[in-house]
């Protein structure tokens, strides 16, 4: 019980942390900021695009693009945020790499995992541990799941 009041207090501090530092980065570059508008295309130019990859022993469509790493050396981790994308029909198994958490960002699935069905909504966020089988199926056209996870520094 302790230990998973450490990690879910470790990943809202993380959170707040990585939120703080990548706003108090954005306000002070150049051109950027309250001070300083930008117009939507300048803006829209500077965010590049995710590179979504297939992931290996899932059906074809499945694929997942790393969108942002931060490295919190006062934890000695690293902050890894994920989107995965999961494709209707056949049902599609994620392995957590890492203690995180999981949300339905777009669209609706059903947790297939240890043999009970459970319906998530957009919005829904649960908890995993290392190594976690999560088997989700996308309800609708696709699901939209965004992974975060903390990732311990290598010794």
């Amino acid at each position: 019980m302790t230990k998973n009041c450490i990690g879910k207090a470790v990943l809202l501090v993380g959170s707040m942390f990585l939120a703080y530092s990548v706003d108090a980065q954005y306000k002070h570059q150049p051109g950027k900021g309250s001070s300083d508008p930008q117009s939507p295309s300048e803006a829209q130019a500077s965010v590049s695009s995710p590179q979504f990859k297939p992931i290996a022993g899932t059906p074809e469509g499945t694929r997942e693009a790393t969108i942002f790493t931060h490295a919190l050396p006062r934890v000695r981790s690293r902050l890894a945020i994920r989107t995965i994308i999961v494709p209707a029909g056949k049902p599609v198994t994620l392995v957590a790499e890492n203690e995180g958490v999981f949300e339905i960002r777009a669209g609706s699935a059903s947790d297939e995992s240890e043999g009970k069905t459970k319906k998530l909504k957009r919005g829904e966020v649960w908890q995993v541990s290392r190594g976690t089988r999560v088997t989700l199926r996308a309800a609708e056209e696709l699901a939209v799941v965004r992974a975060i996870y903390l990732i311990p520094a290598e010794n």
